[in-house]
């Protein structure tokens, strides 16, 4: 008993540092992406598309990751996230046009879709009812951390190097991940199907997962909070341009601290007084931080809405998933995994367009 909670200990550990470096590379690309885009002569219109055919991209391939992760073990697909992850930004060295660039997405995509599926549910797999939560609040500071200095560092980077460097940085950030991939020993994965061959084959292995009732209450909810969020992407410029704030910088440096510090206290609560007890007063925060925002007048009242608004949805965010992998079966937690970031992914872009045209209509723009 005691070797196997080392071993879950250490399989924790793992995922955890993996974690940190996946994100550290996805971060790094975040704001260099684009402008070495524009350097090559693309569009804003070039940019928005090659970021949303990652997004799309993934969004697709996570469905089928999710299947594959549930047949086949999670270290198949972890695999693939590393290979993807450590090749796909080298692909973008190469200046040979938009067309290029989007194939080049579309394969780096595949390292995004794989390691959320594959790290989030090893992370299910290696804890339990009483430490689940606390696990998924460390990989919340672990995802989190990164988001505070990738980004520059990315930028950074470009302007003393240039651009292939910061790819080859966030290519080393894909070799980190390999430690991580040695020090993992699945358990308990049954190995009696190979890989989903077509989408039907995909679509009819997500039933059963999808006829969970908590992963469908855990997917809405996850749903609606981050159509939140994709609405103050579009909206919160507009809207402290429109009160005389010019720097929202500081919203986001408040959220962003939130969100870690929430999910790292979250998650162990929930694990003494349960996930619905901590998440209904997560949504409770987001609300009144939205209140707040709506009586905007000053660049303190904006900070402390970025506060408390990345404190409720960090809070949300880890009881959400730890909530979807305790109700899930092992052999469907991949699935579930999957559908709850599919989720995260379709609230942002829903909120991003329809509070985006919502927004632009209010402000006369």
């Amino acid at each position: 008993m005691g070797s196997t909670e080392q071993q879950n200990t250490r399989g924790i550990a793992a995922v955890l540092a993996s974690t940190f470096a996946y994100f550290s590379s996805f971060h790094m690309l975040l704001t260099a992406f684009p402008l070495y885009v524009v350097s090559l002569g693309g569009s804003e219109h070039a940019v928005g598309l090659l970021v949303g055919l990652f997004a799309f991209s993934a969004v697709l391939f996570r469905l089928y990751f999710g299947t594959a992760a549930d047949r086949r073990g999670r270290k198949v697909v972890l695999a693939a996230s590393i290979a993807a992850s450590t090749v796909g930004p080298l692909l973008y060295i190469m200046p040979w046009g938009m067309v290029y660039l989007g194939g080049a997405r579309i394969l780096h995509a595949i390292g995004a879709a794989a390691f959320i599926v594959a790290s989030q549910t090893l992370l299910a797999d290696f804890s339990h009812l009483k430490n689940r939560g606390r696990a998924f609040g460390l990989y919340a500071a672990a995802s989190g951390i990164p988001m505070a200095f990738a980004p520059q560092l990315g930028l950074t980077i470009a302007r003393l190097w240039g651009y292939p460097w910061v790819f080859l940085a966030a290519s080393l950030c894909g070799l980190f991940m390999l430690p991580g991939y040695f020090l993992i020993q699945e358990q308990g994965i049954t190995r009696t199907e190979g890989l989903p061959k077509t989408w039907q084959a995909v679509v009819d292995s997500f039933q059963a997962a999808l006829s969970n009732r908590w992963v469908w209450v855990s997917g809405i909810a996850l749903l609606s909070s981050t159509v939140v969020l994709g609405a103050l992407q579009s909206f919160l410029p507009l809207h402290a341009t429109a009160v005389g704030i010019g720097d929202i910088g500081f919203y986001y440096t408040g959220f962003a601290t939130a969100f870690i510090a929430s999910g790292m206290l979250s998650g162990p609560i929930s694990d003494s007084v349960g996930r619905k007890a901590v998440a209904a007063p997560s949504f409770l925060l987001m609300a009144f931080g939205l209140l707040i925002l709506s009586r905007l007048q000053s660049s303190a009242m904006l900070v402390a809405a970025g506060f408390i608004i990345g404190g409720g949805f960090g809070s949300a965010n880890t009881v959400l998933l730890a909530l979807a992998a305790d109700k899930a079966p092992r052999d469907q937690r991949a699935k579930a995994v999957s559908f709850l970031n599919n989720n995260f992914d379709l609230g942002i872009a829903l909120g991003s367009m329809t509070m985006g045209f919502l927004a632009a209509r209010s402000y006369g723009m």
